[in-house]
């Protein structure tokens, strides 16, 4: 289920959550922002995490997102998903 969207730093993180199978909710994040030739998105951000209250699960997905744009802002020559192996 797709959550409204937290502004960060000129990004939208867009938050999902699903509820499992036990009855947990899995939640991760999207990134999204205007880019020259139009929307950017970025799927599979943040890490999909796990917890038994759906507004926690939220909360740390969106805080992982939130590093993740740190991360970028910091080293503009890093990219979402990939490692450095120099």
């Amino acid at each position: 289920m797709r959550q409204a969207k937290v502004h960060y730093q000129g990004w939208d993180i867009v938050p999902f959550a699903i509820e499992t199978a036990d009855g947990n909710w899995e939640a991760s994040c999207e990134l999204e922002r205007e880019g020259p030739e139009g929307l950017e998105t970025f799927q599979g951000v943040s890490a999909n995490l796990v917890h038994h209250d759906k507004e926690r699960a939220l909360s740390l997905a969106v805080s992982d997102a939130r590093r993740k744009i740190d991360d970028m802002v910091a080293d503009p020559v890093f990219q979402f998903g990939k490692h450095d192996t120099l």
